[in-house]
């Protein structure tokens, strides 16, 4: 697919594809002009890195992350939610994002996510802990709208 279109391809969805880490830095490096990618739900991926150095300085829509399922092997642990929060921030590449959906758990680290300067809407879908039925809950919120 990135063979030939590469240069034209500016908005990419490949939510839920068993994408690893080799397909994601494959696409970021070779798609220049991305403008919006939807990587989300991929449990695969777990190294974000290439974000900070690779994805496209046009970058304007992000959505990261992995599955958010009921099961808690699913669960990503905070070392790697932490890493994915710091890629984004860290980029050079990423300071133009006007919209970032990010799957993750909650921690204090997401308070980084202000410091982009141009984000106007930012989605958090994250799971917690319910002390009422002792279950994981998903919710996802409009941060910035």
């Amino acid at each position: 697919m990135l063979t030939g279109f590469e240069q034209q391809i500016t908005r990419l969805v490949l939510e839920n594809c068993d994408l690893d880490n080799d397909h994601f830095r494959l696409l970021v490096e070779s798609c220049k002009v991305l403008e919006h990618l939807n990587v989300a739900n991929n449990c695969l991926i777990d190294d974000y890195s290439p974000l900070r150095t690779h994805i496209s300085p046009r970058i304007r829509v992000l959505k990261v992350g992995s599955k958010l399922g009921i099961e808690s092997q699913q669960i990503r642990s905070l070392s790697f939610t932490n890493a994915l929060i710091d890629d984004i921030v860290q980029s050079e590449r990423c300071i133009n994002l006007i919209h970032l959906q990010i799957q993750c758990l909650l921690t204090s680290k997401l308070v980084t996510l202000v410091t982009l300067p141009c984000l106007k809407r930012l989605t958090l879908k994250f799971i917690c802990f319910s002390q009422i039925s002792d279950s994981i809950l998903s919710h996802e919120n409009d941060i910035l709208h």
